[in-house]
């Protein structure tokens, strides 16, 4: 929803207004803890303005969720990377071996099934669940003039 290309949430409020010039989001979850990254590079003028707008959008996350077109659009991509890390032999082996180093190869299959039948109401809980304030952790790098 938050950043996954063009069309997601961050890139339409941040990005494409001229708040940022890039804006991206991540999640690292290997097992059952992980850490969601929300990356931002802007002029210094438009920071508080883009990270408050960010912020926001996370806790629109947390209160009302995704729309059903939301939903239906990130389906979408995650059906094709998934069909993507299966395209490649190397990329194949990776991906077997990481569910085999997690528990077995059939995890592989349970995880994709539980990934695409994900709801708006699970969403909306795992943003409230995890995407607290009190959660949150910010670092800030402003290049000085010259830094290259």
């Amino acid at each position: 929803m938050l950043g996954s290309g063009r069309g997601s949430w961050l890139s339409r409020a941040i990005r494409t207004p001229g708040l940022a010039n890039s804006v991206q989001a991540h999640h690292f979850t290997p097992t059952e803890v992980g850490v969601f990254d929300l990356t931002l590079e802007a002029a210094p003028e438009q920071m508080p303005r883009a990270v408050g707008t960010a912020l926001g959008l996370v806790e629109h996350l947390a209160e009302r969720g995704p729309t059903p077109a939301d939903l239906q659009r990130v389906r979408s991509l995650l059906r094709v990377g998934w069909s993507r890390r299966l395209e490649s032999m190397d990329s194949r082996a990776s991906l077997f071996c990481q569910f085999e180093a997690l528990g077995g190869l059939e995890l592989l299959n349970r995880m994709y099934d539980a990934t695409v039948a994900v709801t708006a109401d699970d969403v909306r809980g795992v943003a409230g669940r995890y995407l607290t304030h009190d959660l949150v952790s910010a670092a800030a790098y402003v290049a000085e003039p010259g830094d290259a």
